[in-house]
């Protein structure tokens, strides 16, 4: 394991909490008060039960300095370049522009630190290597890595990827996902309508087998194969599924699940698990 630090960066406040964060900041930037009541609102609105002080001086201070999205404190707190861009992608686009653009930061912080994200693609990097967070706590433990064994380090960094879908979690633990990872770091090329309908007519024929001969697959394992073929995100996935329902030579059927699955796509207010695909 290759790394420039022995130390895990330590990310307490949850992912969800990065944005609205990030916007309260620009828009409080050296008026304290406002800044820390702003703060403390938008922890209690995503349900925090934290104390008032621990919320900002614990939690989202830290967890933005540590992935160099914001810097100083009380008065002198503000964005950095980072966190303003992370913003602006927000703003260009939608909530997934944010999560590629934080998906960006979060490996560039990952890499300069504890590079954990080098070690899960060496390592655990496919379903049958999937790893629960507290055995691969003890891995980078004996890895040379001094704070792995504490509880919110190794969470913390986990939380962030599988926020951002560079992680897929499955019944035994989670894995990471290299294509994600590499477009998240290197970009992503917008593939042609006609190659998008290959990959996915493709993708339905290979992976028909794992559903015994049903033409419905999960949405999760079509995701990332397809996602793999077309060098595409996994919000990018998405929003050509919701583009191509109403395609005139390719046919997305969606189906529900009888429970509710994480990773699954939500449109219309519905949940979705399951796609099949025909061609017109």
């Amino acid at each position: 394991m290759t790394n420039q630090s022995n130390e895990i960066l330590d990310c307490k406040a949850p992912p969800e909490w990065i944005l609205p964060s990030l916007r309260v900041i620009e828009q409080h930037s050296g008026r304290w008060k406002e800044l820390w009541f702003e703060l403390v609102k938008v922890a209690r609105e995503l349900d925090s039960t934290a104390k008032e002080d621990n919320i900002v001086s614990a939690l989202i201070n830290p967890t933005l300095r540590n992935l160099r999205l914001a810097a100083g404190d009380g008065e002198e707190l503000r964005l950095s370049s980072d966190g303003r861009q992370c913003l602006e992608a927000f703003r260009r686009g939608s909530i997934h522009q944010f999560q590629k653009r934080l998906g960006y930061q979060i490996i560039y912080v990952d890499r300069n630190s504890a590079n954990i994200t080098s070690y899960l693609l060496m390592n655990h990097n496919t379903p049958e290597t999937a790893i629960s967070v507290s055995t691969l706590r003890e891995e980078l433990h004996r890895a040379g890595m001094k704070n792995a064994t504490k509880v919110t380090p190794v969470q913390g960094w986990i939380r962030l990827m599988d926020y951002v879908s560079i992680v897929r979690k499955t019944k035994k633990g989670f894995y990471i996902i290299r294509s994600q990872f590499q477009v998240l770091k290197d970009g992503e090329v917008r593939p042609t309508a006609t190659l998008i309908r290959k990959v996915f007519i493709e993708t339905a024929r290979k992976l028909k087998g794992m559903t015994q001969g049903s033409p419905y697959i999960p949405i999760p394992e079509f995701r990332e194969h397809a996602c793999a073929q077309l060098r595409i995100s996994s919000f990018t996935f998405d929003e050509i599924v919701r583009q191509f329902l109403s395609d005139k030579q390719l046919r997305i059927v969606l189906s529900t699940p009888i429970r509710r699955v994480s990773g699954g796509i939500t449109m219309n207010g519905k949940y979705y698990y399951f796609m099949a695909i025909y061609p017109r």
